[in-house]
């Protein structure tokens, strides 16, 4: 299993979304960064998954069908870059651990989730990125 970061596009928030099956001031996006539709979460709360399925199941298709390429974006991914795999996380956990943890990189340290799913705030990215400079220059100068 890997982990994958995606970042995605703004085109819902642009109004740059194609016709859907749903409409527009249904849509929104959900915890997890993805385009949803509040009638269709509503109506699967409301009846179960096993009835939602037998009246809604074509228009959710449709849906998900629609969501994967309602923009420019292929699945709204402004972009998409594999990270490593799970022992790549726990080699790179180690290596942060090993030059300071969390009192020397606080953001560096909670920043991986530890299984699947998992938003990370775009207002810490400058402070994450900055964290990540200084880890490399710690651990380029580790002789290994």
């Amino acid at each position: 299993m890997g982990l994958d970061a995606t970042v995605r596009c703004r085109c819902f928030e642009e109004g740059k979304l194609k016709p859907g099956p749903v409409p527009y001031d249904d849509l929104y996006i959900d915890g997890e960064g993805y385009i949803a539709s509040r009638r269709l979460d509503a109506r699967r709360a409301e009846l179960g998954r096993r009835r939602f399925a037998a009246r809604y199941g074509e228009l959710e298709k449709a849906f998900y069908d629609w969501s994967d390429h309602c923009c420019e974006h292929e699945n709204g991914d402004y972009v998409a870059e594999w990270v490593s795999n799970w022992a790549g996380v726990a080699e790179f956990e180690s290596r942060v651990e090993e030059v300071g943890g969390e009192a020397e990189f606080p953001l560096l340290s909670h920043m991986l989730p530890h299984g699947n799913g998992g938003v990370y705030p775009v207002e810490l990215a400058e402070a994450i990125l900055k964290e990540l400079d200084r880890f490399l220059e710690i651990i380029t100068n580790v002789d290994e």
